[in-house]
């Protein structure tokens, strides 16, 4: 839990590490307090807690993707958003916390049609030894699932993974019918 070191209150709970990886605490500019915090376990999931929970509901309303970059004005009314996603990546929109208003700032890649790209998936596998493997599978868009020829990624040791979000790479590949 994040814990205010002068008092030892819980300002936001935070889940064990069997839950997910902290990968961003979200910093009030204003109060200087931790108002959030980006949760990746193998699904992408967002957390918010201290008052910006409101913000955060409404922030999710606007794409399905994960929260990933986030500031706001020092009256923490404007905020801009920027969502990581698997198939419409890092738009950007500015929210008026005050309106309840938003709009799309910037889209990085308009070439790219959401629903010509093949979604990524969340897997666990199980190793030799009994330990899970977290694995991201992605199918080609419109061929059956069967007997397809997988190309598999592999990196360096447990201090390094792959998140859920775009790639251009996984997505050039699926376009050519391999998982």
């Amino acid at each position: 839990d994040l814990v205010e070191l002068e008092t030892d209150k819980v300002t936001m709970p935070v889940p064990s590490p069997q839950a997910g990886k902290i990968t961003k605490i979200l910093i009030s500019e204003g109060q200087t307090i931790p108002v959030g915090a980006a949760i990746f376990e193998i699904e992408p999931e967002g957390a918010a807690g201290n008052g910006a929970a409101e913000v955060y509901a409404a922030l999710s309303k606007l794409s399905d993707g994960v929260l990933a970059w986030l500031s706001c004005d020092r009256s923490e009314q404007k905020w801009v958003a920027t969502f990581v996603h698997d198939r419409e990546p890092n738009l950007t929109y500015l929210y008026d916390h005050g309106t309840g208003k938003s709009r799309l700032l910037f889209r990085p890649y308009p070439q790219l049609k959401p629903a010509d790209l093949a979604p990524i998936s969340a897997v666990r596998l199980t190793a030799r030894d009994g330990l899970p493997l977290h694995a991201f599978l992605t199918l080609p868009v419109g061929i059956e699932p069967k007997s397809l020829q997988p190309v598999l990624f592999v990196h360096g040791g447990p201090w390094a993974h792959d998140s859920w979000g775009y790639s251009r790479e996984v997505q050039f590949l699926a376009n050519r019918g391999y998982a």
